[in-house]
């Protein structure tokens, strides 16, 4: 653990560029990264599992704000929530169309 990867993406109409490291993999079951950019610190954990449909991934993610940064939390959760479901249907469609 500890290979350190740099993801740039939008949120909240901002670029952002985040260096996360990995903490935790399991093959075919577990992945857990953390990052710290700017006044964030985060850690998100993905899961697989085997359900009678296929496979369920699901996604864990906690976050401290610090400093004024802390204030705007309900704002920035929402539109992690919005964006981890946006981003999680996405991934469903492109797996399943490759399926076929």
């Amino acid at each position: 653990m500890g290979t350190k990867h740099v993801v740039v993406r939008k949120f909240l109409g901002r670029r952002l560029d985040l260096i996360n490291e990995y903490a935790h993999f399991e093959p075919n079951a577990e992945i857990t990264f953390t990052g710290a950019s700017g006044p964030s610190r985060f850690e998100v954990t993905y899961r697989t599992e085997e359900t009678a449909e296929g496979t369920r991934l699901s996604c864990h993610m906690r976050m401290e704000q610090k400093g004024l940064f802390a204030l705007g939390d309900r704002v920035v959760a929402e539109g992690l929530r919005r964006d981890f479901a946006a981003n999680l249907r996405n991934l469903k469609a492109l797996l399943e169309t490759r399926a076929e």
